[in-house]
C-alpha cells in the first residue's frame, strides 16, 4: 500500500527512489522497495538492511550469519526478496559494509 503525506506548507513530499513511498514513511530511503518488505520488523526494509543482529553495523557477524543460510530461504537474509539468500543478497551486504542500516524515515 502506498502511504501518503501530506505537508503542510502545500510543498510536494519528497521521494529520493522514486519507489512512490515518501521519504518520512519509507523504510528505505535510498533503495526502490515497493512493498516495504521489513521481514525482521525494525522498520529498516530488506533491501538496506542486512544488519541481521541489529546492532546498527553490518560487519563480520553478519556476514557469518548470511554464510549460515547461505543458498536457503532464510526471510531475514533474502534482501532482495527473490526466495532464495545468494550472491545478489552478499553484493547488498558487501555494498553496506562496515555502514549503518538503512536510512529509513521510520527511524529517527
Amino acid at each position: 500500500a502506498v502511504q501518503t503525506t501530506v505537508i503542510s506548507d502545500g510543498t510536494d513530499p519528497v521521494d529520493s527512489d522514486g519507489d512512490g513511498i515518501v521519504d518520512a514513511s519509507d523504510n528505505c530511503i535510498r533503495v526502490a522497495n515497493v512493498d516495504q518488505r521489513d521481514t525482521d520488523g525494525d522498520n529498516y526494509g530488506n533491501f538496506c538492511d542486512p544488519d541481521f543482529d541489529n546492532n546498527l553495523i553490518v560487519n563480520g557477524a553478519d556476514l557469518a550469519y548470511m554464510k549460515s543460510v547461505f543458498f536457503g530461504d532464510d526471510p531475514d537474509a533474502d534482501l532482495d526478496g527473490d526466495g532464495l539468500v545468494n550472491a545478489a543478497d552478499l553484493a547488498i551486504l558487501k555494498d553496506m559494509f562496515f555502514e549503518e542500516p538503512g536510512p529509513s524515515g521510520l527511524v529517527p
